[in-house]
């Protein structure tokens, strides 16, 4: 086998293995915040927080530790059949929505909130976890993206969101109940926002991968 060919094989070689470890990445970042929507959840409904700095410094602690391992794989993204602005923005959407769950997190004990606020944070957790879920399903179990069912996720806590604050804004709730009601619902909102700007980066990642997989990839020597 001639050098070029060697060198070609290698190539492709890395190009798969950076390829499987993205999606390794994006998969088990996913995960984990499901896992932790879950929990924020279950903690919401028992309107009990006292697992809530746990929660936060876990899913800080793991997820930078994600992050981090996915910038490494940037580093050597010219290997792989796109250019490298589009990795960065994947990394960048996913950093975001993060950041923006983490927010959520430490907002969420700083008042009593009565049940009718929470009900629907409860319910605008249910729409980004499906949401997630539904990505999920495109990396683990090599599902067809299907960026519909993303979209109807994202309608429906848009309509949500507004329904909940024409509500809040004739509600009886006193000041410092209102400005957390808001803030929180917020939060949610631009979460689920920003799922979807993921899910939208994790679908064209798909698209190229199988691409790629039935045409080899021209690499910058």
């Amino acid at each position: 086998m001639e050098k070029n060919e060697l060198d070609d094989e290698k190539r492709e070689l890395l190009h798969l293995e950076i390829e499987s470890k993205t999606m390794q990445i994006i998969g088990l970042v996913i995960s984990n915040l499901m896992v932790e929507i879950e929990n924020f959840t279950v903690m919401i409904t028992k309107d009990e927080f006292s697992e809530l700095e746990g929660l936060l410094e876990r899913l800080t602690h793991r997820n930078d530790t994600h992050i981090e391992t996915f910038n490494n794989v940037l580093q050597i993204g010219l290997f792989l059949p796109f250019d490298e602005s589009f990795l960065y923005s994947l990394g960048r959407s996913l950093t975001a929505l993060i950041d923006s769950i983490e927010a959520f997190g430490h907002r969420l004990d700083l008042h009593q909130l009565p049940q009718k606020v929470r009900s629907h944070l409860i319910e605008m957790l249910n729409f980004l976890d499906g949401l997630l879920s539904e990505v999920f399903t495109w990396i683990e179990e090599r599902k067809k993206p299907d960026l519909k069912k993303v979209q109807d996720y994202e309608n429906s806590a848009d309509i949500c969101h507004r329904n909940f604050m024409k509500d809040l804004y004739s509600s009886d709730l006193d000041f410092h109940e209102f400005i957390l009601a808001k803030d929180l619902n917020s939060l949610l909102e631009h979460s689920i926002d920003l799922a979807e700007r993921m899910a939208e980066n994790v679908d064209l990642l798909l698209k190229v991968t199988q691409i790629s997989e039935k045409d080899p990839p021209t690499y910058l020597s």
